[in-house]
């Protein structure tokens, strides 16, 4: 999947997931293209899982254009301050 390709595809998912006329921050934009592992820190009301959402989205729609896509899988780990203190 190529830049432009991605870009309209977070255009839908924005226009989905988000309030009308909003879109995402370029920290989450980041984390959403981003390959690499993230550890996401923000306080409630932030748009955390609304970003994981958004990142599984787009993580799926390019394994699909993928030869062999069945072979892979996501591995997501979420956890709450409460989990961490324990």
């Amino acid at each position: 999947m190529n830049d432009d390709m991605l870009h309209n595809e977070l255009k839908i998912l924005e226009s989905k997931l988000l309030p009308k006329d909003c879109n995402f921050s370029d920290e989450q934009r980041e984390v959403i293209y981003s390959n690499a592992c993230a550890n996401v820190v923000a306080g409630p009301g932030s748009g955390k899982t609304t970003v994981l959402i958004a990142k599984i989205a787009l993580t799926l729609s390019q394994m699909k254009s993928q030869v062999n896509a069945s072979e892979k899988g996501i591995c997501i780990i979420t956890h709450t301050n409460v989990a961490v203190d324990k």
